[in-house]
């Protein structure tokens, strides 16, 4: 079973954050806040809402000290 991927960039000073999800239409290039904190809340959120078959999460060493380790991924 494919797993949601959870994507955070940082552009023009505020993240940014995508994802992929099975049976989901992922979404693109939609505001996750001005800075690294909101950033990481955000990409729980995404995980926690649509990672039900396991996620991952790739964003900025700054966006990923701030999702604890347990969080980060899930098979």
């Amino acid at each position: 079973m494919s797993r949601a991927i959870i994507a955070i960039v940082q552009h023009n000073g505020e993240y940014l954050y995508s994802y992929s999800a099975p049976g989901c239409r992922g979404e693109s290039r939609f505001r996750a806040g001005n800075d690294a904190g909101a950033a990481a809340a955000k990409a729980m959120e995404i995980a926690i809402r649509h990672g039900r078959h396991g996620y991952v999460i790739f964003a900025p060493a700054d966006v990923m000290s701030q999702i604890p380790s347990d969080m980060r991924e899930k098979s």
